[in-house]
């Protein structure tokens, strides 16, 4: 074979493998015109191919090389199956033929700069490094290579051919690092099965293929340390399935824009299905139009989503079901879709600070399911759809709070807004178990907060605006058991605060703000101190509540329709001062130590069946219409009022309260006091009677008070008898003694016979007599019965 010139320079120097540079231009320029290099830079492949069989002999104590710089080489460098015992570098230059190395067996092969039609380097095993340094081709093939160190292809451009792979590694194993930053590829690349050391280098990649093909394929890639996917952009979607990566996994501000299929709302921009990453996933500033899948993906660090978007509008933007990670960090994140965390296991704790959902189709964040070790905090958070936390465990704090305002400033409005459509929960805490503090706080939610049958160490809500919008209940405690307390602070629900079944362990606190409709506390249990301050509602529903603690307050409250306290049990002093009724307060069969009423009540207040150790009858704390039936109570102050707090009963006339009255009275050794309450009785008896039926009433009332006034009835017996006396006087012929006479007309009994005798006079003064008689006889003798049966 009759060498050129440049050939022979070419096989001068491989003996020492000096560099042989035949031009200085590169032919990488979309302007590069392989007619401009002329003949004295042509070197044939074959001869090439010569050297590396072992054509020529080095020279001993030098390493014999092919060192080539701006050459054309011309034909097909066809090594396949060949053993290469020296090295290959070529610099700058220009492949007229794609060259093939399929199952070459050799120590390094480096090409930088080089253009070529393509690489042919199937089941090749390289010792060292495979280098494609700032190389441009059609397509490169290195399908089940193995490297013994580095595969390097930084700044390769490579593609063109629309049938193939641009760039296909599939079973490829690195024991190095592979290196493919700055790659610029059109078609697709494949890293499928490949195995690669200690990094695995694709930042700044830009991959564009036809719609609907992958751009990165990559499934069941393991990288024995970190791989840096960071950067890259594409229009096709990443396929990362099943990947193993032991160290980091960084997809720094990649930008995956995948255009929908025609007529299909869900498809995938980037795939981490069941990955496993041995530390984090550092995905900052991400941008991927088409779904993100982290279905079933396991990072034993932080899952980092910080300032990422992910734009699928309709459809599920983030599915993370059964999720596990060490921490994930969603702030700053915009999702047009949804993102679904449904069953997934967080080590330490989630964070969406200051993030945007946008699905109002739906429940925008779901994390139904969730177990989260510590914190689930949502701060300064914009939705439009619901946030499911149904079923969830979180063992530290559940956050959901706008930004505090400082110094307590009052600012134009909440920073965090949960909007929710019909028929989702803006907020749905159903069966969640939160092992501290629900802390909600300086945000709007439109739409309804259930927490139905959750466990929650306390729960704290301050300058919180709800408004239930489609939902009647606005905010839902049913059946929900908060361990310590509930402190719910300046908050304004237009809707019902449902809380009926709630388990407390300390205190129920509303301070401030309004309830549109109101709250329902009913048959609820609450250990510590139940205490409603400052509150408008339309109602307030406290039934069938065991309060344990030491009060019960509803204090400086507007209650536009009842206030209902009935059958609460166990509480010690139930107190409603300065709070303003436009209905009634209703307190049957509630047991209390003590009770302080309002007197701002435009219906009635209703105490029948209560059982109060202690009560004051100071008339300026009640009402004015009351009902006592079935009142009880162990001490009374306030005494001297009782005339005008029994007085003010309304509805049918009860005996009960005036017979206990008495009864206490009684106890406390004033009888005066006792005759004084049932004369009481007696009289508002007699005024719910006809006036007809009335009159008798009256007789027995100006005589004797119902004989519960026996000094009158003397009175009435010794002025009558003077009456009669002084009258038969008169009468010297036929009374022979007018006080005998008088006395035997007014006893009924007439003991002295002179009333029946002959010639005894008989007028009007005589028959008036015998009916004061009879009057005072029946007047005067159940007193005299009551008496005798008490001495």
């Amino acid at each position: 074979m009759e060498l050129t010139q440049a050939e022979k320079r070419l096989w001068a120097n491989f003996a020492t493998g000096e560099e042989l540079r035949l031009g200085e231009d590169d032919p990488l320029g979309d302007d590069f015109d392989a007619a401009t290099w002329g003949a004295d830079r042509q070197i044939r492949a074959e001869v090439i191919a010569s050297l590396m069989l072992g054509a020529a002999e080095g020279v001993a104590g030098q390493s014999s090389r092919v060192y080539l710089t701006g050459a054309h080489i011309v034909g097909p460098l066809v090594l396949n199956g060949a053993t290469l015992t020296q090295e290959l570098a070529i610099i700058n230059s220009y492949f007229d033929t794609a060259p093939d190395f399929g199952n070459v067996q050799a120590r390094s092969i480096w090409l930088d700069s080089c253009r070529m039609p393509g690489f042919g380097g199937w089941s090749m095993e390289i010792t060292n490094t495979l280098a494609l340094l700032n190389c441009r081709a059609e397509s490169i093939l290195l399908r089940s290579t193995r490297v013994g160190i580095d595969l390097e292809m930084s700044g390769l451009r490579v593609g063109g051919n629309s049938d193939l792979w641009a760039l296909d590694c599939s079973g490829l194993v690195v024991n190095g690092g592979l290196r493919a930053d700055r790659m610029v590829a059109t078609g697709g690349v494949n890293l499928t099965a490949a195995r690669v050391g200690p990094w695995l280098d694709l930042t700044g990649a830009q991959i564009t293929v036809e719609a609907g093909a992958a751009a990165l394929l990559s499934t069941g890639v393991v990288v024995e340390g970190m791989m840096n996917v960071s950067d890259i952009k594409t229009n096709g979607m990443v396929d990362l399935l099943g990947v193993n990566v032991t160290g980091a996994l960084m997809l720094t501000g990649a930008r995956i824009c995948v255009p929908p299929p025609v007529g299909a709302e869900q498809h995938q921009a980037l795939s981490l299905e069941q990955a496993r990453i041995g530390q984090h996933l550092l995905a900052p500033q991400l941008h991927l139009d088409g779904q993100l899948n982290l279905l079933g993906t396991k990072v034993e660090g932080v899952l980092e989503l910080r300032n990422a978007t992910l734009h699928s509008p309709g459809a599920i933007a983030c599915f993370a079901d059964q999720l596990q990670a060490g921490r994930f960090d969603g702030d700053n994140m915009v999702v047009e879709g949804q993102v679904s965390l449904v069953g997934a296991q967080i080590g330490r704790s989630v964070t969406f600070d200051r993030a945007r959902f946008e699905f109002p189709e739906g429940i925008a964040l779901d994390a139904m399911q969730i177990s989260v070790a510590h914190n689930f905090e949502l701060t300064e958070v914009q939705a439009q759809g619901g946030i499911s936390i149904y079923s969830g465990e979180i063992g530290g704090d559940l956050v959901i709070t706008g930004r505090t305002p400082a110094n307590h400033e009052i600012k134009a409005g909440p920073t965090a807004d949960l909007t929710a459509m019909l028929p989702v929960a803006a907020v749905d805490g159903r069966q969640l178990r939160v092992a501290k503090s629900l802390l909600l706080s300086d945000v709007r939610i439109d739409g309804q907060i259930t927490l139905e049958s959750a466990t929650i160490g306390d729960i704290s809500a301050n300058r919180v605006t709800m408004d239930g919008d489609w939902a009647i209940e606005t905010l839902v405690l049913d059946d929900c058991t908060v361990q310590r307390d509930v402190r719910l602070n300046d908050c304004v629900v237009t809707g019902e605060l449902s809380a009926a079944g709630l388990q407390v362990g300390s205190d129920f606190k509303l301070n401030g703000g309004s309830i549109s409709l109101g709250l329902r506390l009913e048959n609820s249990t609450v250990q510590g101190d139940t205490s409603i301050a400052g509150v408008s509602a339309a109602y307030l529903t406290l039934a069938n509540l065991t309060a344990n603690g030491a009060m019960v307050a509803v204090i400086s409250s507007q209650v536009q329709e009842n206030l209902t306290l009935e059958d609460v049990t166990g509480a010690g002093s139930v107190v409603l001062t300065g709070t303003t009724v436009g209905g009634s307060v209703l307190a049957g069969g509630m047991v209390a130590k003590r009770f302080t009423p309002t007197s701002q009540v435009t219906g009635l207040l209703s105490l029948n069946r209560a059982t109060i150790a202690e009560v004051s009858f100071d008339p300026s704390l009640w009402p004015k219409k009351l009902e006592l039936d079935g009142l009880r109570f162990e001490e009374l102050r306030h005494e001297g009022g009782w005339q005008r707090i029994l007085g003010r009963s309304s509805g049918a006339f009860r005996m009960q309260p005036y017979t206990y009255l008495a009864n206490y009275f009684r106890g406390t050794g004033h009888d005066d006091r006792a005759r004084q309450v049932m004369l009481s009785a007696q009289r508002a008896h007699r005024r719910t009677r006809p006036w007809l039926v009335r009159l008798p009433g009256l007789l027995m009332d100006a005589i004797a008070g119902y004989g519960y006034a026996p000094g009158r009835a003397v009175a009435v017996l010794i002025g009558a008898w003077a009456l009669g006396y002084w009258h038969f006087r008169e009468f010297k012929g036929a009374v022979a003694n007018p006080a005998l006479y008088s006395a035997d007309l007014i006893i009924p009994t007439a003991p002295f016979g002179l009333e029946a005798a002959e010639g005894m006079p008989m007028d009007g003064v005589a028959i008036a007599l015998i009916c004061i008689g009879w009057a005072l006889s029946i007047a005067v003798l159940p007193a005299v019965t009551r008496s005798l049966g008490r001495n």
